[in-house]
C-alpha cells in the first residue's frame, strides 16, 4: 500500500498526468472487502466495512450511468439498447458463475454428502412453489434482494414474512446460490429507472435522494426495524448512493475543464485512497463516520475519475472487480471442501482473480467488443 501511494504521489508531482489506475484500483478494493467480510481478514490491507463497499458500489454506479446516458444513450431507441447492453454486461458472466456454483455443489453433493449452495434445495424440504420462486430468482436475478425479507417454515416448507433474517431459524436467502447478487437485483432495478431520473433536474434528484433518506430514518429510528435488511438491502431505501452519484458526476460536469480542477486532481485521488483505505475511525459514532466517508465520496469521485479516466491500465483492472464478486463465495466453499479446513482470504482473492481472468477472457471481452459495436451501430444509424 505505501508502494501504491507513492506511486500516485510521483505520478502527481512529475507533471506527466499519466495515472496508472485510481478508479479501477478502487473498485478491486471494494470487491476484495466483500471477499474479506465472507471469509476473513487481509493482513496487509484496512479497508472500510462491506456495507460501505456495496454502497460505494452503487455510487460508482449512479456517477458511470450519469455519464453514459449523458454523452452515448440519446435519442430515439436509446432506452432499449441501454437496458439490453446493461443487461449483456451483468447476465452472462452471472449465469456462468451460477452453473458454476451449482455443477460443483452436485460434484460435493454426489461424493460427500456436502451439497454446499444446494443444501437447502435438499434437505428442508421446500414447497414446489417455494422451489419454483428459488429458481426462477436464481436464473433472472430479479427478486433475490426480496428473499431477504422471507424465512422458511421447516413443518410446512413454505413462505413467510419476517422483518429481520438473521433472527430466522431457516432464512430464505441460502436458496440463493450466488447469494452476493442481491445486490445485483437492486442494481437491475436502478438500470430500469435511471434513464428517467438520471436526466432529471438536479433539484429533482436530490429531492429523491432526501425521500430515501428519510424513509431509511423512518424505518429504523420510527418503525425500529433492523437496519439489515431495511436501509441495506431495499431498493428505496438504496436509491440514495446512485442519486449521490448523480450529484458527483453533476459536479464533474460542472468542474471539468477548469485548470484549478485539473491540477489538484492528483491530490485529491491521493487524499480519498488514504482516507478510505484506513477506515473506520475508531473515535466516530458509525452513523457518523458513515455520514463522513459518502460526503466525501461524492466529492471526491470526480477527481478520482478523471486522475484515471484515459488509463488503459485502470480500466482493465476495472473489469475484474464484477467477476471476482462474482465469484468469489463459490471459490470459497469449493477451496474449503478441497483443503478439508476454512480457505484463507488469500487464497480466495488468488483464485477468484484466477477465474474472472478466465471468464472475462471467454465471455467479458468478446461480449463487451459486441456490446460496443451495438452501440456504434445505432450512433450510426441515428446520424444517418
Amino acid at each position: 500500500m505505501k508502494l501504491f501511494h507513492e506511486n500516485l504521489i510521483l505520478c502527481y508531482s512529475s507533471g506527466t498526468w499519466k495515472p496508472p489506475f485510481s478508479m479501477g484500483v478502487l473498485r478491486v478494493l471494494l470487491a476484495i472487502e466483500v471477499i474479506v467480510c465472507h471469509v476473513g481478514r487481509l493482513g496487509f490491507i484496512r479497508l472500510a466495512d462491506f456495507k460501505t463497499a456495496v454502497e460505494t458500489f452503487f455510487m460508482i454506479s449512479g456517477f458511470y450511468m450519469s455519464l453514459i446516458l449523458d454523452s452515448k444513450y440519446t435519442g430515439k431507441k436509446s432506452y432499449s439498447l441501454f437496458i439490453t447492453n446493461r443487461f449483456l454486461r451483468i447476465f452472462p458472466l452471472y449465469w456462468a458463475v451460477l452453473v458454476i456454483s451449482i455443477f460443483g455443489c452436485a460434484v460435493s453433493g454426489l461424493s460427500t454428502g456436502d451439497w454446499l449452495m444446494l443444501t437447502p434445495f435438499v434437505k428442508w424440504h421446500p414447497q414446489p412453489a417455494v422451489i419454483l420462486f428459488a429458481s426462477v430468482s436464481n436464473l433472472v436475478i430479479f427478486g433475490q434482494d426480496a428473499s431477504l425479507f422471507f424465512a422458511l417454515d421447516p413443518k410446512t416448507g413454505a413462505l413467510f414474512f419476517t422483518p429481520g433474517f438473521f433472527n430466522a431459524a431457516h432464512p430464505f436467502w441460502p436458496f440463493v446460490a450466488v447469494p452476493q447478487a442481491w445486490s445485483l437485483a437492486v442494481e437491475l432495478l436502478f438500470y430500469m429507472a435511471a434513464p428517467f431520473i438520471l436526466r432529471k433536474n438536479w433539484r429533482v434528484v436530490l429531492g429523491l435522494l432526501l425521500a430515501s433518506f428519510l424513509l431509511r430514518v423512518g424505518l429504523v429510528y420510527g418503525l425500529h426495524l433492523p437496519s439489515d435488511p431495511w436501509t441495506y438491502r431495499l431498493f428505496p431505501t438504496e436509491i440514495m448512493f446512485f442519486l449521490a452519484g448523480n450529484i458527483s458526476y453533476r459536479l464533474y460536469t460542472a468542474l471539468r475543464g477548469k485548470a484549478f480542477y485539473e491540477k489538484c486532481t492528483g491530490f485529491v485521488t491521493v487524499l480519498f485512497f488514504c482516507v478510505f483505505l484506513y477506515l473506520p475511525y475508531p473515535a466516530m459514532r458509525e452513523e457518523l463516520r458513515a455520514a463522513a466517508y459518502f460526503f466525501l465520496t461524492t466529492i471526491c469521485l470526480p477527481f478520482v475519475f478523471s486522475f484515471s479516466k484515459n488509463s488503459k491500465i485502470d480500466n482493465k483492472i476495472a473489469e475484474y472487480s464484477y467477476p471476482i464478486y462474482l465469484v468469489h463465495w463459490a471459490v470459497s466453499h469449493f477451496l474449503s471442501q478441497i483443503l478439508g479446513s476454512q480457505a484463507s482470504a488469500l487464497q480466495v482473492l488468488f483464485m477468484s482473480a484466477l477465474v474472472s481472468w478466465a471468464l472475462l477472457l471467454k465471455i467479458g471481452e468478446p461480449l463487451e467488443e459486441w456490446r460496443q459495436a451495438r452501440w456504434r451501430k445505432a450512433k450510426l444509424q441515428a446520424s444517418a
